[in-house]
């Protein structure tokens, strides 16, 4: 897909636009990166680099994406001024010694084949310092509304339940916690909102539907599941 003319203010915004998609990004998973600023965070499929431009403003210095589409890469580079490499993250770890301590993967793994998985959580697992973790999004098979998340992208190949990534994360080597959770809104009034009606009117009405057909109730109903795992126990 061509991303940047696909939606614009997603995938070419402006700094201001830019540091708001990265502020959502950052209220989802910033706990999880802890206070430390000058661990290595390596974003793969950053696009134009919003997340990391948050982090830079957060004060993380060293932070590194990278994107194989050109324009996205080009648009991060001399509008945002983030440094961003060009080409296959998969090609680019296959062949660096390089080590992080957080490598961040939101809306990508979706778009490999399934039966690659294993092999790409064992790229990402090899570059990882000794107490280092992966921070994933991705399409959630539970969720009765996720259609407009996996036929939104044509790329998209598959949709993940949470019991198959933790044991595809556990068969990697991801030995430490792994916690997943549901993804909620940035925003403090539409998160108050969202919380009072999910769990209040819809997960009990699904989770009712869902246990009717398979016996037991879901952990997970929103259309993407947020996931942190670790190397080793910390």
């Amino acid at each position: 897909m061509n991303y940047i003319h696909f939606d614009t203010q997603r995938y070419s915004p402006d700094p201001f636009t830019a540091r708001r998609r990265g502020t959502a990004e950052w209220q989802s998973i910033g706990e999880w990166l802890g206070g430390n600023k000058e661990q290595r965070i390596l974003e793969i499929g950053c696009g134009c680099g919003s997340l990391l431009l948050t982090l830079r403003d957060r004060g993380y210095t060293q932070c590194h994406g990278i994107d194989q589409d050109e324009a996205l890469v080009r648009h991060g580079r001399e509008i945002l001024g983030m440094d961003i490499a060009l080409g296959s993250w998969l090609k680019y770890l296959e062949s660096s010694e390089s080590i992080y301590d957080v490598i961040i993967a939101l809306d990508v793994l979706e778009h490999f084949p399934r039966e690659e998985l294993h092999s790409l959580l064992l790229v990402i697992r090899a570059h990882l310092a000794p107490a280092g973790r992966v921070i994933l999004r991705m399409p959630n098979a539970l969720c009765p509304f996720v259609l407009p998340t996996l036929y939104g992208d044509l790329t998209h190949q598959f949709l993940m339940a949470p019991r198959t990534l933790e044991h595809l994360l556990r068969s990697a080597g991801f030995a430490g916690p792994v916690l997943i959770r549901e993804t909620r809104p940035a925003g403090v009034v539409k998160r108050m909102l969202f919380s009072l009606v999910h769990h209040c009117f819809m997960k009990p009405l699904f989770g009712l539907a869902y246990y009717h057909f398979h016996g037991e109730f879901p952990s997970h109903l929103t259309p993407n599941l947020i996931c942190s795992a670790h190397v080793t126990g910390c």
